[in-house]
Order: C-alpha cells, then structure tokens, then sequence
C-alpha cells in the first residue's frame, strides 16, 4: 500500500484523512486511510483525486451538528450511490444502548426518521460527500498536477 496514492481527501479543522483505494483479497476488501495534522501533502494524492474541505463551514453555528449528521466516505461508490446503513437487529441495538455506538445508531434513527434521506451511517461516494459539504458551506475541488482545482460553487 506505500505506493499508492489517495483518491479522496477530507481536511477539518484539526487535521485531514487521506483515503487510499480498496484493495481486494480473498477474504473480502480492506479499506485504508492516514490521517495527519495540518495540510496534506498533495503530491500523494493522485489526478482526480476528490478533495473535500469542511473548514469554509466551520464558521456556521450549526458546524458541529453538520460533522454528526455527515454521512461516511466509501472510495467504491460512485456518483449518487449510497448504501444504507442496514437496521441492526434488537439484540445489536441493545447491546450497544448504553455506549457511543448505541448513540450513534440513536443518531442516524432520528435524521432518518425526520425525513432526511441520508443518515449518519449511510455511505456515500466521494463526489456525494463533497456536495454535501458545499451544501452546508465547505468547499471541494479535485487534485491535477498536485494542485487543488476548486469548484467554483458555493465556496
């Protein structure tokens, strides 16, 4: 995996994660990221590479309720996919009712309950991802020649 370069970056206000293709093995795909403080650096990151910046929106007062809400990164999706996140059985759920998971699962009920489409355990592509975040005020662009082209929106 040292070779390979990233083909999605998500940079916050304490740091990015670099996310690198999936690799394929007989048990199944491993997914791989690096995260780091700072900026990254962009000669790892290859052509085409999404590049997703959430600091832009840091600046709204609903910045935190935005991170919770946002959906996941999956590097294998493409376009508009997503894949939901599969209702856990009751023996799951109650298991983990009383810890950070069972919140989060309580989380992503009440946004899909509320209408939204997306939840916070839905996975999305990287393009997905990144109109979303231009949506609530962060900015996205795409690596060439190591440099960021951003998108020209709502930036």
């Amino acid at each position: 995996m040292s070779n390979q370069k990233f083909v999605a970056l998500s940079i916050g206000p304490h740091g990015f994660t670099g996310y690198l293709p999936t690799e394929k093995t007989t048990c199944g795909s491993i997914s791989a990221y690096t995260s780091g403080y700072g900026d990254p650096d962009l000669s790892q990151a290859q052509n085409g590479c999404v590049v997703i910046d959430t600091r832009p929106a840091e600046k709204s007062e609903y910045f935190t309720k935005y991170v919770l809400a946002a959906p996941l990164l999956d590097v294998d999706l493409k376009g508009d996919e997503v894949e939901c996140c599969p209702e856990p059985s009751e023996m799951l759920a109650s298991g983990v009712a009383n810890n950070v998971f069972g919140a989060m699962l309580d989380y992503h009920k009440q946004l899909k309950s509320s209408g939204k489409k997306i939840g916070s355990l839905d996975k999305v592509s990287p393009s997905f991802l990144a109109a979303w975040w231009i949506r609530r005020g962060g900015r996205a662009g795409i690596v060439k020649d190591g440099n960021v082209i951003w998108h020209k929106g709502r930036n």
